[in-house]
């Protein structure tokens, strides 16, 4: 199960921390909502990071430190059996501390890591 790969993998220092999840049942006519808790990650997406800096570019020494961080991530779960398959801007984020975390995230909703589609019945929904 997803929320599984979560909790198991989220520890790692380049993956935003997971905290839980709660479901919110609702009325017969509407989709029941499932809650991801995770880590709040206030400094954005690298593609904010970069649409803010048009016309210029992301300078190269933060570019490098974005991809390291990233890949410390992605071989963290490739060495645990895990694929991402969905790796873009909006879905590495940067902490208020500077720090760089890989996620599975979207501002109306998301997957977690190596998700299967939700079910139809199902709104998913990241609480920071």
């Amino acid at each position: 199960m997803e929320v599984d790969v979560l909790k198991q993998h989220s520890r790692h220092e380049n993956i935003t921390s997971f905290y839980g999840i709660y479901g919110v049942k609702t009325p017969p006519n509407e989709d029941d909502k499932l809650w991801l808790c995770m880590e709040y990650c206030g400094g954005g997406t690298i593609t904010d990071l970069c649409k803010k800096l048009l016309p210029k570019k992301l300078p190269e020494i933060v570019f490098a430190f974005v991809l390291r961080e990233t890949l410390q991530a992605l071989e963290y779960l490739h060495q645990n059996g895990v694929v991402h398959r969905d790796i873009k801007g909006q879905n590495i984020l940067i902490t208020d501390n500077g720090e760089i975390r890989l996620s599975k995230s979207a501002p109306r909703g998301a997957r977690p890591l190596h998700a299967r589609p939700p079910p139809e019945s199902a709104t998913l929904l990241l609480v920071a």
